[in-house]
């Protein structure tokens, strides 16, 4: 993947105050990316700031490798950005919508503006006046019109704010597979971790104006889990499982549930080859299983919590 959009050592201040301090990191093409934060952190200032809508104090941004400050056109050329609610012209069906800003791009074909509104899934509905559509369809045709251009970095702050839980998960499927099938870079703010969990395959995490982390998914989930996972074991004979587990590696930390259910604490880097072993020694021993169900408890929330509690003093909303 190669990178869409750098950003590096912003400063934004509003006289004394400073809102951003010398913010750094980079997206990847292909990918969604979560700015998540706290109201007031300074999320949407920075995009703002990368879409043209506010002046950098100090620092450089990049998209596509074009700068912001020195060649401001051609870096615009590669942003498409949904801020706040996205407006149209209610009297005007979806598709008059997007010909009107058709028009503004010389090289977007009648092949494109066809193309985009099967993307967004509106092909059912795009005939329709926008002053019918639903929040969530809306959405959509904020989308569509974004994407005309074929944007190589995807902006949008606050996307699902108003929506249904229906409407929620129909945008965060068109955005992943706008990422991942479209080779496009989709930032997302927002302050709802249960979504970025969902949807992002990595965070930032911004806090009183500084980036406190950027990672994978993955990874960010682990800073609260830890080294093990848990292995939740549903047998035959749970006491007996649990001597033939002892005899093998007595260091296996196990907790009896049930007659029949156990939990296994195991170490998360070699579980799957710990796992396979087990099984088959309770099998050779005539343990029947029934189920074998790793117990993910950590949520992106509790690694939020724990980052801005360490790094980012107390500013949780």
């Amino acid at each position: 993947m190669s990178t869409a959009l750098e950003i590096k050592n912003i400063e934004k201040r509003f006289g004394s105050r400073t809102v951003l301090n010398k913010v750094s990191f980079e997206t990847k093409t292909g990918e969604v990316f979560g700015l998540l934060g706290p109201n007031g952190a300074g999320k949407t200032t920075l995009i703002k700031m990368i879409t043209g809508l506010l002046n950098i104090d100090d620092g450089e941004i990049l998209i596509n490798g074009k700068s912001l400050e020195h060649d401001f056109e051609a870096a615009m050329e590669n942003i498409g950005a949904i801020v706040e609610n996205p407006e149209f012209y209610k009297y005007m069906t979806g598709k008059q919508n997007i010909l009107q800003y058709a028009r503004l791009h010389k090289s977007v074909t009648i092949e494109r503006v066809n193309e985009v509104i099967e993307l967004v899934g509106l092909s059912n509905r795009i005939n329709e006046k926008v002053g019918k559509y639903s929040l969530g369809m809306r959405q959509r045709l904020g989308l569509a019109i974004t994407l005309l251009h074929n944007p190589k970095v995807l902006i949008l702050d606050e996307p699902t704010n108003g929506l249904d839980p229906a409407g929620i998960k129909q945008l965060r499927d068109i955005l992943t597979n706008m990422a991942h099938k479209e080779d496009v870079c989709v930032l997302v703010s927002s302050h709802l971790m249960s979504e970025m969990e969902l949807m992002c395959d990595r965070v930032a995490i911004l806090s009183n104006g500084n980036i406190l982390s950027v990672d994978t998914m993955e990874n960010m989930l682990h800073i609260v889990s830890g080294q093990d996972v848990t292995y939740n074991f549903e047998v035959s004979d749970s006491n007996s499982a649990i001597t033939i587990i002892t005899d093998y590696n007595p260091d296996i930390v196990n907790s009896i549930t049930g007659d029949t259910t156990f939990e296994l604490k195991i170490n998360r880097d070699s579980s799957k080859d710990i796992v396979s072993t087990i099984t088959d020694l309770l099998v050779k021993n005539k343990i029947s299983i029934y189920a074998i169900i790793p117990i993910e408890n950590q949520k992106l929330e509790d690694a939020f919590m724990e980052i801005t509690n360490v790094k980012g003093g107390n500013q949780i909303a």
